[in-house]
């Protein structure tokens, strides 16, 4: 039903695009010539949309049958919610990326450290080549 008036819709604004710039074009009005233009690019819209609206009912029709006679296979795109981009979440994967890294880093460090201590350094020299890290990753 709604493309039906979708397309009435434009059918009534071509119909008015004509009138009104030939109307205008013969007065020499330029406003009326503008208008008409402008019930053209109504048209148009009207004209676009209820194509797009009518090839979704086509599809969700198709779809319907298929499901009816069993042979339904669901071809639609896969969307992950966690990869939505809203407010203040644009960048919450980098930052855990990058905290993951930080972290692996800090082991890492940490290992060396251990690894000088388990070498035979006395406490001075450790501690002049490593100190304790402590990082928090959701400061960054």
């Amino acid at each position: 039903m709604c493309n039906q008036y979708l397309f009435y819709l434009f059918y009534l604004f071509q119909a008015a695009n004509i009138f009104l710039v030939s109307i205008g074009q013969t007065m020499e009005r330029n406003d009326l010539s503008w208008t008409g233009v402008g019930c053209g690019l109504l048209s148009t819209i009207c004209y676009q949309y209820g194509m797009v609206h009518n090839k979704m009912i086509q599809k969700l029709y198709r779809d319907l049958q298929n499901i009816k006679n069993g042979d339904y296979i669901d071809e639609g795109a896969v969307v992950d919610p966690g990869d939505q981009k809203g407010i203040g979440s644009d960048n919450s994967a980098k930052i855990k990326l990058l905290a993951e890294d930080l972290q692996r880093q800090i082991e890492t460090i940490q290992g060396l450290k251990n690894n000088l201590s388990n070498a035979g350094l006395n406490d001075q020299n450790r501690n002049n080549l490593t100190h304790e890290i402590k990082i928090d990753p959701l400061e960054y």
